[in-house]
């Protein structure tokens, strides 16, 4: 019996013994939303606070609860209830709810109600919440509005001088943008306040690879990046993708064998690679179609993979010396249009070449 079995045990027979106790209530519910039971939850907090529905925290919990089901407008109900219930000095608080119903609205893709519930959530704040800024910065980039971003970025670094989240989204803004010298910059900016920071590490090496065709530059990053994420899905996604622009298929190989996911768009789009650099065209391009339906309703996302698989199925085509099918999937390559523009440059750098 585990730990979390344990808790769940005993927190279950104290609450047999005392059914209205809010700390025992409070406790199971923790418990149970660890393990994922979130309907036990929402059935035990329900009853509590039919009895005392003034109670704010319980309010939250149950909220959360119905969050992590994705019954988000039963989530915006409880919500709203414990704004009802709230304080209205106690405007802290209030803010930490606003902010928690602009995620939800987000989630519910009403996204003028997100918006406005974000910048009220900092406006009531009367100590700054850094959270609320990291949620408001990333609702802009999800929504492709870089100035709205930069604007909230520039505000928030003036409260959170050298907060290494913040400046890793000035990084961002700046590589959105194309001027990936200023976000180089930043990014070993992050990397010397703080060495364990996850994101330069992920974006250098997708610079450096794709952008630069710098591959071992990128190696050596991400062989530092995984001393301290050894276990990081994104980082040994790239590390075993610059090894395939190396065309080190064997060590490719081997770091994908040994990563147990079969539903990350990365890194099956990454096996598909692998596998027509093998040789196994049908398999690949199998993968890379799965990667595409794995991104479900991202089109940018969707069309970079199928950038992707062009331009590897063209490079394939051109290594057998077939000119023609090659020069065909690079051009098909063309059509899917994304925000981002290094496999666009590296497609028309190898037609390029095929029509001298």
């Amino acid at each position: 019996m585990n730990n979390l079995d344990k808790s769940l045990y005993y927190f279950k027979i104290a609450y047999k013994l005392n059914r209205s106790g809010k700390d025992v209530i409070n406790n199971l519910s923790n418990v149970l939303q660890k393990i994922g039971d979130h309907e036990s939850v929402i059935s035990l907090v329900d009853d509590f606070l039919q009895a005392h529905p003034e109670d704010v925290g319980m309010r939250n919990i149950i909220s959360w609860s119905y969050f992590k089901m994705e019954l988000y407008q039963k989530c915006l109900r409880e919500l709203k209830r414990t704004v009802d219930y709230i304080n209205p000095e106690n405007k802290n608080e209030m803010a930490a709810v606003l902010n928690n119903m602009g995620i939800v609205y987000k989630k519910s893709n009403e996204i003028s109600k997100a918006e406005r519930f974000f910048l009220k959530s900092l406006q009531t704040y009367t100590v700054p919440d850094v959270i609320v800024y990291y949620n408001l910065i990333h609702f802009y980039f999800d929504l492709k509005q870089l100035d709205k971003a930069k604007l909230i970025i520039d505000k928030s670094l003036l409260l959170f001088r050298d907060n290494p989240i913040i400046l890793s989204y000035l990084g961002d803004y700046y590589s959105n943008t194309f001027d990936y010298e200023h976000a180089e910059e930043i990014y070993y900016k992050v990397l010397n306040i703080d060495p364990k920071a996850l994101t330069p590490y992920l974006r250098l090496s997708t610079i450096y690879a794709d952008v630069y065709e710098d591959t071992e530059r990128a190696l050596e990053l991400l062989k530092t990046g995984l001393i301290y994420h050894p276990e990081d899905l994104a980082l040994l996604n790239n590390y075993a993708y610059c090894f395939l622009l190396k065309g080190n298929l064997s060590k490719a190989r081997e770091i994908l064998d040994n990563i147990k996911n079969d539903n990350e768009i990365h890194l099956t789009a990454t096996k598909g690679m692998l596998l027509i650099k093998e040789g196994n065209i049908k398999e690949g391009r199998n993968f890379y179609n799965r990667a595409i339906t794995l991104a479900g309703s991202n089109v940018n996302l969707a069309n970079l993979v199928k950038q992707k698989k062009h331009l590897e199925l063209g490079a394939y085509y051109s290594k057998m010396g077939n000119k023609r099918e090659a020069i065909r999937l690079l051009k098909s390559g063309l059509i899917h249009k994304t925000d981002k523009t290094y496999y666009k440059k590296q497609i028309i750098k190898l037609l390029n070449e095929l029509k001298r």
